[in-house]
């Protein structure tokens, strides 16, 4: 386990040196993010869960029948073109070539957002390899291709360009179905920033949380989209019965983040909302994933999909915390610190989400 906690603290120094120094640092941020791509794409099998489900999906589709399962129909088109291509071109190290193939895409195109719009490029990469790499490149490899082309989209947001970022989000579909929801971040263009509504969103949250209420199925809505597909059938089936897993809204997740966002909703001057429209639209996505989270508790599965589509923003959010907070030239410090706890409940704190890393055998 000890590389996850070394490639850490190789992030942090460039996060720290960018913050103080004269460089940029551009071939180090391009090397780290080359980096991260072999590490996703060349795991062992036995190191995420998901990637013995992946590895039978590549090995059986175009199956008509397997397990009770129609694998083509449970496939997005787009990944399912990918993976009959892959099969293609490698035909006996087609897992591992897809593998590398998701990661390069999804890192990537992380990356290249990470370094056109955030004003500390590596402490955004330290908050995404900290939070999101692993359940995305390590575990969970359509979403985070999906993802990827919503955050390299983020001027079509800003410039309120609906069309074109709707074709984007229409696109990245093609990988996970879900990523349909990012067009609700159009909602969020507005350079006006109302406190008082987003605070009492942030305060309600936990409270409607408890409350469990019932949750709107958009599995239902999904499966009528594609009505071919029986994995969103049986996710609809499982939520209509009430056989759905609550998600606990006071993980320490949750919890920390906000914590995060309600400190930075508190400081923040209304002026520099005004000034710095990412900004503002970072804390809107923010605040809306976290109430949805807790608003739609009731369904794990639902509350963690939708939340983090917009969610995903912390990652340009958080290192804000380098600016407004109080220590000065500590403050990048604390905010590592605060990345180093996500990286800690994520690898460590959790069982059986991601084991000692290992590389891909390619003696079998």
């Amino acid at each position: 386990m000890l590389i996850y906690s070394v490639i850490f603290f190789l992030i942090a120094f460039f996060a720290v040196e960018f913050e103080f120094g004269n460089r940029k640092w551009l071939g180090a941020f391009i090397a780290l993010s080359i980096l991260l791509i072999f590490f996703a794409g060349l795991r062992n099998p036995f190191v995420p869960k998901d990637y013995l489900v992946y590895e039978f999906i590549f090995d059986n589709i175009g199956e008509d029948k397997m397990a009770g399962i129609n694998i083509s129909n449970s496939l997005e088109p787009g990944f399912y073109g990918l993976i009959s291509l892959f099969k293609w071109l490698f035909p006996y190290y087609y897992t591992v070539a897809i593998m590398l193939f998701c990661a390069a895409i999804a890192v990537s195109l992380h990356s290249l957002s990470f370094y056109k719009y955030s004003f500390n490029p590596f402490m955004a990469l330290l908050v995404y390899y900290s939070n999101f790499f692993f359940l995305h490149e390590m575990t969970q490899i359509r979403i985070g291709v999906a993802i990827s082309f919503i955050l390299i989209s983020l001027p079509l947001i800003l410039k309120k360009r609906y069309i074109a970022f709707s074709l984007v989000a229409l696109f990245a579909t093609l990988f996970h179905y879900s990523a349909i929801l990012a067009i609700g971040l159009l909602v969020f263009t507005g350079n006006n920033f109302n406190k008082k509504l987003y605070a009492a969103l942030l305060i309600l949250a936990l409270p409607i949380g408890v409350l469990n209420l019932a949750t709107f199925n958009i599995f239902e809505l999904l499966s009528i989209i594609d009505s071919t597909n029986p994995k969103l059938s049986a996710y609809s089936n499982t939520t209509l019965m009430g056989l759905d897993v609550k998600a606990n809204v006071f993980n320490a997740m949750n919890l920390l983040s906000i914590t995060i966002t309600g400190y930075l909703l508190y400081i923040i001057p209304k002026e520099d909302f005004l000034k710095d429209s990412r900004l503002s639209f970072f804390l809107k996505c923010e605040i809306v994933s976290i109430f949805i989270f807790c608003l739609t508790s009731a369904n794990a599965l639902i509350a963690f999909r939708v939340s983090e589509i917009f969610g995903i923003f912390s990652i340009f959010l958080f290192p804000y915390l380098i600016k407004y907070l109080p220590f000065k030239k500590l403050n990048i410090w604390f905010a590592i610190g605060i990345a180093l706890i996500f990286l800690y409940i994520n690898i460590y704190a959790t069982e059986d989400f991601i084991k000692p890393y290992r590389i891909y055998d390619f003696s079998k």
